[in-house]
């Protein structure tokens, strides 16, 4: 009875310790996520109204725009018809001396005014003045200072057109002032057109008192166009300054205490700022209704949470009780310090762990070594020793259940395989552990074997081989990578590993820190001369400056050395020839060796350095291009030379019956070819340059008025004056004697 009750005790100990833990982890997972859940709707909610007011309010704010700017569209085009009347400019270009002689037309004008002004009910009055005149044109004409609304003859605005909110005696009036620049007469002239205020903002808002919009107008300058609110009978400027400076289209700003809604859209043509403002708790009222509910609903939810909280947590805490007594049994843990199920548990795992330590470390020293060596003798022995094979991938835990067998070789060609690059190298292939199945091994300290058994087409290890590649290249390393070909059968991994070996010692001509995979081949003994007419092409491509060609010969040539299997101090040996028949061939054309800036010894030395064909291959394609460079520029120099000669003899013989025959015989030339770079140098061909060295001489005979035209084009070269004539007048578009009667 005494050991059950001492049970019992124990078991409420642990009970009311770690129970409570399991139920607090359960809560929170279940109570912040819902408040969090909360919190989110409500804003969301939020931002769904204010979104739903942008869109309506932008609808409403543009077809009010488009209201407002139809009726102005409607006064502008009446005044533009008032202007590009015959009648109105008549008037506006007489000069002040003649009022009386055009009375009867501005009687006609001021008709023409009233049709206007009764043509749109909107229309109070217009006026029109000028600079030029001393009178206003209204319902008759008045002298300025006799005008009445003279405030109006005072404006001083930029641009074509500006607006003005004015009272008078029949009410308010938005002045809509045009101003047109009569060019002809130097005189600026404005058209007034006083547009009646309700007519003109009627329909903005609707009369129904509960219409929650509230609208405000004002232009650039800060005046107070139009105000309809039923908070405000004015607005100050400075709240004005604060609505035009806002970025935002539409935006929350604080008057009198309180938040409002704004969104403004700007009138570009009149320059004016159409706002409408709604107080922000009406547009958010609904989703105060919703945040009370979603609170009421998290509550509820988190209630119903909690209870199923503690009865998973009684559920799941039975078993971990259990486990935690069954580990103190077994492990027989005489030094344990008692505890909650936790403690107990990790004091017991801790103990397996230092074991574990302790066997791993004397494992992982060994065993790498003994695997080296193993893979090693198995591989370099003339026979495949299969059954030792698969007793060492047993030691190793693995198990070759593919088809193919693969040998890997990577040399590394700048360090060394070191433990944390082992570490990279055996990350990223068990990354690929759904391609193959492998062992890797160091047999140097710059070379590693790979033993990949896959199923997997060469194309997939390849690309893998490639990622491996640019992986250990990131590193600052450099390596190259040789593939054997892939067998079914296990005995063949020797014969793999041979041909990744053969390969890996070609590297010169198959690509230094590249991945090579296996080719056939076999070396039947050195070929101690080269193809002599591959060399003719190339070198005769390169002087005819055909750099497509030269590059198509260089690849044959370089195939061909490849090819032969040559050894590596033969293929440079040849390409050093190559370079020095180049050299020559320059020479011969006439270009200076310090132009080459290319010597025997440094293009030797450039060779011997070169660690593959390819760089090799590539250091020759650069002297090519160079060379080319170097023919064409002196073909430049010589074409230049060759037309400053030609150009001399034309200067000299213009005036004379010259033929393309005679200058190419002067320079030795083909004539078809002195055409062609001729025009490519001048812009133009031969004969074109000598019929304008000929008309430019003639201009300027013909301004001679005793030279006649006869002996003019005797002078520059035409025996038959018709001929001179229509040459003329197709260079200057007129005859001789119609130049001269021009000009002099």
């Amino acid at each position: 009875m005494k050991l059950i009750s001492i049970i019992k005790k124990q078991r409420l100990k642990i009970n009311g310790n770690v129970f409570y833990k399991i139920f607090l982890i359960f809560a929170i997972a279940i109570s912040v996520p819902l408040i969090i859940m909360g919190i989110l709707s409500i804003r969301h909610s939020t931002n769904n109204i204010v979104k739903q007011v942008n869109r309506t309010t932008e609808s409403i704010l543009i077809e009010k725009k488009n209201l407002i700017d139809q009726r102005i569209t409607q006064v502008d085009n009446i005044i533009g018809q008032l202007y590009s009347s015959d009648l109105m400019l008549g008037v506006l270009r007489t000069s002040t001396s003649s009022y009386a002689e055009y009375s009867f037309e501005i009687v006609d004008v001021l008709d023409l005014i009233n049709k206007a002004v009764f043509s749109n009910k909107i229309i109070d009055s217009i006026y029109v003045y000028d600079d030029n005149h001393d009178f206003v044109l209204y319902d008759t004409k008045y002298t300025k200072s006799d005008f009445t609304d003279s405030e109006i003859l005072n404006l001083d605005f930029e641009g074509s057109c500006c607006t003005l909110l004015r009272e008078k005696m029949n009410g308010k009036v938005v002045s809509y002032v045009k101003k047109y620049y009569d060019y002809p007469e130097n005189n600026e002239i404005f058209i007034v057109a006083n547009i009646n205020y309700k007519m003109l903002f009627d329909g903005l808002m609707p009369d129904d008192p509960e219409y929650p919009l509230e609208t405000v107008i004002f232009d650039d300058n800060l005046s107070l166009l139009f105000l309809r609110t039923k908070t405000f009978t004015d607005i100050e400027a400075s709240t004005l300054i604060d609505i035009l400076s806002n970025a935002g289209e539409s935006f929350i700003y604080r008057m009198n205490h309180q938040d409002y809604y704004f969104y403004k859209i700007h009138y570009d043509i009149l320059s004016w700022n159409i706002v409408y403002m709604q107080t922000y708790s009406s547009i958010v009222h609904s989703a105060d209704l919703a945040r009370d509910l979603t609170a009421m609903l998290i509550i509820i939810v988190l209630v119903l949470g909690l209870i199923l909280a503690y009865i998973f947590s009684r559920y799941l805490y039975k078993p971990l009780r259990k486990l935690a007594l069954n580990v103190e049994k077994y492990m027989d843990n005489k030094s344990s310090k008692g505890g909650n199920e936790y403690q107990i548990i990790n004091e017991s795992m801790e103990k397996l762990f230092r074991q574990n330590t302790d066997l791993s470390s004397k494992y992982k020293t060994a065993f790498p070594y003994f695997i080296q060596y193993s893979l090693s003798r198995i591989l370099s022995e003339g026979v495949f020793d299969a059954d030792k094979f698969e007793n060492i991938l047993d030691l190793m835990g693995i198990q070759f259940s593919y088809l193919k067998y693969i040998v890997v070789l990577v040399d590394l060609e700048n360090s060394e395989f070191l433990e944390e690059l082992d570490e990279s190298f055996n990350h990223f292939l068990q990354r690929h552990r759904e391609n193959f199945i492998y062992i890797m091994s160091n047999i140097s300290s710059t070379r590693s074997v790979i033993i990949l058994n896959t199923d997997d087409e060469v194309k997939t290890i390849y690309s893998i081989m490639q990622e491996l590649k640019e992986k250990i290249n990131g590193k600052g390393i450099k390596l190259t990578i040789s593939m054997g070909r892939p067998y079914t059968k296990m005995e063949k991994i020797s014969l793999s590993f041979l041909e990744a070996l053969q390969q890996i010692q070609r590297k010169f001509f198959s690509g230094r820190y590249e991945i090579i995979l296996y080719n056939d081949f076999s070396i039947t003994g050195k070929k101690f001369f080269y193809d002599k007419n591959l060399e003719e092409e190339l070198i005769n491509s390169i002087k005819s400056q055909n750099r497509e060609k030269a590059v198509q010969y260089l690849e044959k040539f370089t195939y061909s050395l490849d090819e032969d299997a040559c050894t590596i101090e033969y293929v440079k040996y040849v390409y050093f020839q190559l370079v020095s028949n180049i050299i020559y061939m320059v020479l011969d054309l006439g270009i200076q060796p310090e132009e080459t800036e290319m010597t025997g010894v440094a293009i030797f030395s450039k060779i011997q350095k070169t660690e593959t064909i390819v760089e090799l291959k590539e250091f020759i394609h650069m002297i090519i291009s160079k060379v080319i460079d170097l023919i064409g520029m002196l073909k430049k120099t010589q074409h230049e030379m060759i037309i400053n000669k030609v150009i001399e003899y034309i200067m000299d013989n213009y005036n004379m019956d010259i033929s393309l025959d005679d200058i190419s015989s002067k320079v030795f030339m083909n004539k078809k070819y002195l055409n062609m770079i001729f025009k490519e140098e001048m812009g133009s061909p031969i004969y074109d340059y000598i019929t304008k060295i000929r008309m430019e001489k003639a201009k300027k005979l013909i301004l001679d008025e005793n030279v006649t035209i006869k002996r003019i084009a005797e002078i520059v070269g035409y025996n038959n004056i018709q001929c001179f004539i229509r040459m003329f007048k197709k260079f200057y578009s007129l005859t001789p004697i119609e130049f001269r009667r021009k000009n002099c």
